[in-house]
């Protein structure tokens, strides 16, 4: 499913993120993340090379814990174009606010 290893950053005691390295066996994830402040948030899917290959838009997110899978952020493992990816390592990037975090995600199918 998700969550091979987590981590919890705080970021000047504004923004809370559950941040995760995934390790998808499946073509779809849900990405869990921690909001301390209302915030715009925004998911970008990168491949090896740095080239971003998709973006989710969640809109203006309320505080609170989007741990859960129907609150987390969902990727079908799908570029923008709708191809499914293939195996490999991805990039995700969240942003929220000001804030901007970086996570590494590996796809095996």
């Amino acid at each position: 499913m998700f969550c091979k290893q987590s981590y919890q950053i705080d970021y000047q005691h504004k923004l809370n993120y559950l941040l995760t390295i995934l390790i998808l066996l499946n073509p779809e994830t849900w990405i869990p993340f921690k909001l301390a402040q209302d915030s715009t948030v925004t998911a970008k899917i990168y491949g090896l090379t740095g080239k971003q290959i998709r973006m989710i838009e969640l809109g203006h997110i309320t505080v609170g814990n989007y741990v859960e899978v129907n609150r987390a952020i969902y990727w079908d493992g799908k570029t923008d174009t709708g191809e499914q990816v293939s195996s490999g390592t991805y990039f995700y990037q969240i942003e929220a606010g000001d804030y901007t975090e970086t996570r590494r995600m590996v796809m095996l199918k």
